[in-house]
């Protein structure tokens, strides 16, 4: 599987909708194209988008999909996101 994540910064006072960046720096921790993703990345009101393509042994792409985007709530200092399936 190949993953990339889609990230928005959380909305301003002005309530105008940040657009989606694809995250490209790894960290120490992890790379982006893993299925976990550093909580570096977010903050509080932070909206996530997860895409995920399969591929065979023979290295042929399946087609991409995409979660819904998440937002991120804050709690005691850290930012948690939950996927529902």
């Amino acid at each position: 599987m190949f993953f990339r994540w889609l990230v928005a910064a959380p909305s301003g006072e002005d309530l105008v909708t940040n657009p989606m960046r694809e995250v490209a720096q790894n960290t120490f921790f992890t790379d982006t194209d893993r299925i976990t993703l550093d909580s570096i990345y977010f903050r509080p009101g932070s909206r996530i988008v997860c895409a995920a393509r399969a591929v065979t042994l023979d290295g042929d792409e399946g087609l991409e999909t995409l979660s819904e985007p998440v937002t991120g709530k804050s709690e005691a200092k850290a930012v948690f996101f939950v996927i529902n399936k």
